[in-house]
């Protein structure tokens, strides 16, 4: 296959330092004047999946309530897979409400939507809701947590272990903040319209057109007060201190922070917003491609055209240094298929595009029309106007 274009943009590359998300970190990043209280700390570039910040971001800690990302990442995997349906009324058990602790006080054989249930875990962070969701999903509450450690695996946590599915204090029960901030990207990345619907919300009713409505109020107190934040996890136990996995966007810029073991909230609330306003001081979100620009002509196997238009799939927003220039990333591409037949909007490669930090980010490659196949006629009739002209 021969492929009209091929460029790569050059650059030279600041040496600055970033982590992939399944990488190794180094701890201690000393230069950023960044005080924080809390024991574990992370700060994750949405756009790429990378580590700006981190303190102490390995170390096994209890995660209290943000274990019930974990639960809702299954949740809304099995909702995807049309297991269950938003709309789908489940019957409280006996286990369920007795779970105790942050609760909305189900009752046995009670019949609650699993659209209200993922709005209690995400607003109110209930516990008797999570169980429920556990036991639908999993069939059995122990067969949900082996199936949130099995997800552990598939992420490459190597620091997380889940007894159970509320965050409840266990020896066994364990994570850090880096294998926290590689679920909120994974839960965002995948389920990102449907989690932040829920999880942006301040406050909300359950049982409304009963007589005992039941008013939720987000355990998030970052969301109103800080610009853009419209998530994600809140946590405490005696044991895990404060903690939270928060996210916010502005300018098309998406964070994720997390903070681990805070000793009160006002530490825990200090800390994300010093985390995410450095984030924003410090990087930009530029685009640098659009939903369907032209890339390259590509002269595919036994098509009828001579070049087929190859183009961007969607818009491509990159995390650069705030003070860089736009321009300053390089980009190469791979294309997966060389042959007709090629349906409209069929993927067909991949861009691969690196900053000067050396972060990576990718979008798909399509094609805009349809490329048919030649048939024996015209190939032949090709051949014969080749012979004689």
């Amino acid at each position: 296959m021969k492929t009209i274009l091929s460029i790569v943009l050059s650059l030279n590359l600041l040496g600055a330092v970033s982590t992939p998300i399944n990488g190794e970190l180094n701890n201690g990043n000393t230069d950023t004047g960044l005080v924080l209280n809390s024991q574990s700390a992370l700060l994750l570039d949405y756009n790429s999946g990378e580590v700006l910040y981190e303190k102490n971001s390995n170390d096994k800690l209890k995660p209290a309530s943000m274990t019930k990302m974990m639960g809702l990442y299954l949740v809304m995997e099995s909702l995807e897979n049309e297991v269950i349906k938003l709309e789908d009324k489940v019957m409280c058990s006996l286990e369920a409400s007795q779970i105790g602790g942050s609760q909305i006080y189900l009752k046995e054989n009670e019949e609650m939507s699993i659209d209200d249930l993922i709005k209690s875990v995400c607003i109110a962070s209930a516990n008797d809701a999570m169980y429920l969701l556990g036991e639908v999903v999993g069939g059995s509450n122990d067969s949900f947590v082996s199936m949130m450690n099995d997800k552990c695996k598939e992420f490459e946590l190597t620091n997380t272990n889940f007894t159970n599915v509320m965050g409840f204090d266990d020896d066994n029960h364990y994570s850090c903040s880096f294998d926290m901030g590689v679920i909120a990207y994974n839960l965002l990345k995948d389920y990102g319209d449907l989690i932040l619907k829920y999880s942006s919300m301040t406050e909300s009713y359950l049982r409304e057109d009963t007589s005992n409505p039941f008013w939720l109020v987000n355990t998030n107190k970052l969301l109103g007060d800080y610009e853009g934040m419209d998530g994600l996890k809140t946590g405490y136990t005696h044991e895990a201190g404060y903690c939270l996995t928060a996210t916010s966007k502005k300018d098309n810029l998406r964070l994720i922070a997390v903070t681990m073991n805070a000793s009160t909230i006002k530490e825990r609330s200090n800390d994300i917003k010093s985390l995410l306003n450095y984030g924003y001081r410090n990087f930009k979100s530029v685009k640098v491609f659009s939903k369907n620009d032209l890339l390259l002509k590509v002269e595919f196997k036994n098509s009828k055209n001579d070049l087929d238009n190859v183009y961007i799939k969607e818009d491509i927003y990159i995390t650069l240094p705030i003070k860089e220039s736009n321009d300053s990333f390089e980009y190469t591409y791979t294309l997966e298929k060389d042959s007709a037949p090629l349906l409209v909007d069929e993927r067909v490669g991949t861009i691969e595009i690196y900053n000067s930090m050396g972060m990576q980010f990718n979008g798909e490659l399509i094609v805009g029309e349809e490329v048919e196949r030649i048939n024996w006629f015209e190939y032949f009739w090709i051949i014969f106007r080749t012979m004689f002209a």
